[in-house]
């Protein structure tokens, strides 16, 4: 091959890398401006219609974001904007799915942050804590903000705890109690039931303390004194 065919295609070929390379650029401005469109487009929705924001407006914004991501999968501020759709629509799993789309493709402190105010929305306390850690160890600025997150949770968490020790507490004391109850009754049966007992006509003194709805034949005759 003569050297000007080489250099010919050498032309060509840093044509179409450049041609590439400006394609995926026009996709990336195009999915980030979507985004952008609609993160502005929500801010103004919330301050007109505060906390009831009309759900055709969300679904079709919804719709631009997903176009945007498809245009530029690697776009994390398509896949933030989207994550923070489904989070206003309490559709947690899809919120928590992109925001981790998002750190796969960037590690921001900001998008730890709100993944950790989504763990906090659905009482996941300790992935709440850990995802504010990590948003500190990204940006340690924000250990002012997100540190406070980090004691509400911690609070939570320790009341959830109190709470749980102190319903199995009173579930085990209702259980002793509950035993000690039916062993008197076994006890009281044995005495009052005695000559039964002896004759063979009762084979289980707590069949006749069970609760009467338990009980799947009738009681013994009394014993006459």
């Amino acid at each position: 091959m003569s050297g000007k065919k080489l250099a010919f295609l050498l032309f060509a070929l840093g044509l179409m890398l450049a041609g590439w390379r400006w394609h995926a650029v026009g996709k990336r401005v195009e999915a980030n401006s979507l985004a952008a469109y609609c993160e502005r487009s929500l801010g103004a929705a919330m301050r007109r219609f505060g906390g009831a924001l009309p759900r055709r407006f969300m679904e079709d914004n919804l719709s631009i974001l997903e176009h945007a991501r498809e245009q530029d999968p690697a776009s994390v501020e398509a896949a933030v904007s989207q994550a923070g759709y489904f989070f206003l629509l309490h559709r947690y799993e899809a919120a928590e799915k992109a925001y981790f789309e998002a750190l796969a493709l960037e590690k921001r402190a900001e998008i730890y942050a709100n993944l950790g105010r989504l763990y906090l929305q659905q009482e996941r306390f300790e992935e709440a804590i850990e995802a504010f850690e990590n948003a500190i160890k990204v940006d340690p600025q924000l250990a002012p903000t997100v540190g406070q997150l980090i004691e509400s949770a911690r609070a939570e968490l320790q009341a959830r705890k109190q709470a749980d020790q102190a319903r199995y507490f009173s579930d085990a004391a209702a259980l002793a109690a509950a035993e000690a109850t039916a062993e008197a009754a076994e006890e009281l049966a044995s005495v009052v039931f005695a000559d039964d007992f002896e004759s063979g006509r009762v084979d289980h003194w707590s069949v006749w303390t069970r609760p009467l709805t338990q009980r799947n034949t009738p009681p013994p005759p009394r014993r006459r004194i």
